[in-house]
């Protein structure tokens, strides 16, 4: 038996063990989850992946005037420049899916897709402003926060190297409503298991664990494990600033439920380009909230001029070749 295999029938008996002895809790986690997922998860989430699957498909292949001046930077093919508008509108994880289906039906190459996995998948703005917004007196953070969402992604876009580009043009492919619902439905199901399966974990580690530490500490442990839950329990920190960076940092790593969901929908993809890239968006978008705290609007809108205007700055070239000397670092180990 190999290790991998050792492991998991080691976390497996642990887990029934577990139900057995405490099966109450999971009872609860499991209501809960149920309940999180029939009212907040599948109404803000299955429009949006049904919606984002129709566009992708449609717009494949198509020049897009508008977006490829920001492609061509990021890296992306030309003709599927849909797939950035999946990841910035459709929510967890339909950037994702987005690539992992184009990368099986033969429209990307592999290298391709692991590339736009490094910052084509965020959260969308139907969790931001349906369910994030509870947690703030104003839609100006909400506004803020998407903000500095997207301006993470874009630099990490940048700072991530791309395979060399490819004179060929994506071709069109077919659009149907029934072929959008079918894998609509497909990854519906696969998000809510892993959303039920960690809310049932987060019940576990709350009676038996999180309880031992502040309740700031206990918000952000529960964001970094599933990111519904712990935007839930944001409103238990009073300093509204801590609470936006935090909010920030858990809405762009997206959690441990969010990169189990994302594997499940990206086919035979490396996830290793996907983390790393998340790392470094969180990392860009906690600093980017923090200046949006100290000096306002115009500290953003002043990063996305220099991203998309002056890309070829001696400063910013030095940002890009580091980053690529670390990513090749990793490769290699």
């Amino acid at each position: 038996m190999t290790l991998k295999k050792s492991v998991c029938a080691l976390l497996g008996a642990l887990g029934i063990l577990i139900l057995v002895l405490d099966a109450r809790t999971a009872l609860q986690g499991a209501a809960a989850g149920m309940e999180l997922c029939i009212r907040t998860v599948v109404p803000s989430l299955f429009p949006f992946l049904f919606l984002c699957g129709l566009l992708t498909d449609s717009l494949w292949g198509s020049r897009l005037l508008f977006l490829r001046g920001v492609g061509k930077r990021l890296g992306i093919p030309a003709g599927a420049e849909s797939i950035l508008l999946s990841g910035f509108l459709g929510g967890y994880p339909a950037g994702a899916s987005a690539v992992g289906n184009a990368v099986h039906q033969g429209s990307l190459s592999k290298e391709d897709g692991e590339h736009l996995l490094t910052f084509c998948s965020n959260a969308g703005p139907a969790f931001l402003f349906g369910m994030t917004a509870r947690q703030f007196p104003d839609l100006g953070w909400i506004f803020a926060m998407w903000l500095c969402l997207i301006l993470s992604s874009l630099i990490t876009g940048r700072l991530m190297p791309a395979p060399a580009p490819s004179a060929a043009v994506l071709s069109p492919r077919t659009s149907s409503l029934s072929g959008s619902l079918n894998r609509t439905v497909k990854t519906m199901g696969a998000i809510c298991g892993w959303v039920l399966l960690f809310r049932i974990l987060t019940e576990f580690l709350s009676r038996w664990i999180l309880w031992l530490f502040p309740d700031d500490i206990q918000v952000l442990l529960t964001g970094l494990l599933e990111l519904s839950n712990g935007c839930c329990s944001l409103s238990r920190m009073d300093d509204l600033n801590l609470r936006f960076l935090v909010c920030t940092l858990i809405h762009v790593f997206g959690g441990l439920c969010v990169t189990m969901q994302t594997a499940s929908v990206i086919g035979g993809l490396s996830m290793k380009p996907y983390l790393m890239g998340k790392v470094i968006q969180t990392l860009l978008s906690v600093v980017l909230a923090a200046l949006w705290l100290r000096f306002g609007w115009i500290c953003p809108w002043a990063i996305l001029v220099i991203i998309l205007a002056f890309p070829g700055k001696a400063v910013y070239n030095a940002f890009i070749t580091n980053g690529r000397t670390l990513y090749a670092v990793s490769e290699k180990n």
